[in-house]
This record gives C-alpha cells, structure tokens and sequence, in this order.
C-alpha cells in the first residue's frame, strides 16, 4: 500500500481519513464547552433567593411558622375568579 503524508495527514489510495479531524474536531469542542461552562459558573455567583422578603437563614429558622401563617391566610382570604 502506498501513503502520503500531506501536511500531517495521512493519504491511502489518494482518499483523505476525515473521521481523524472528525475526532479531533469534537474533541477540541466538547472541551471548549466544558472550559465555557466553567468559566461561566464562576464568573457569575449564586444569587440568594428573597421570596418572602427575608434572608434565607431566617426562613430556615422559622419554616413551619411561615408555612402555618400562609395556611392561614389562605383559610381567611379566599380568591373567585370569573369566567
């Protein structure tokens, strides 16, 4: 068998093996994303969550009197829609 050797690549019977490139193509792109997800999560920090207006160390203190008070408030006002 005869090869040639054109710039790195290797030729038999003057076809091209492109899976190579193919490999190495999605390679080099699968780590890129990986580098981008990366550099993404750090660049940009978790945000702390507000939902009931207070620091989250407070609600983990005091869960189930949240919840008890929005079971109440739910019991009390009552919301009718229309149709």
């Amino acid at each position: 068998m005869d090869y040639l050797y054109i710039q790195g690549l290797k030729i038999k019977n003057n076809k091209l093996n492109f899976w190579v490139i193919g490999i190495i193509i999605f390679f080099s792109y699968s780590l890129g994303m990986i580098i981008w997800t990366v550099v993404t999560a750090v660049s940009n920090p978790p945000q702390d969550e507000n939902m009931y207006g207070v620091d989250y160390h407070f609600i983990d203190d005091n869960y189930n009197e949240i919840i008890d008070n929005q079971n109440l408030f739910n019991k009390i006002i009552t919301i009718k829609t229309y149709q």
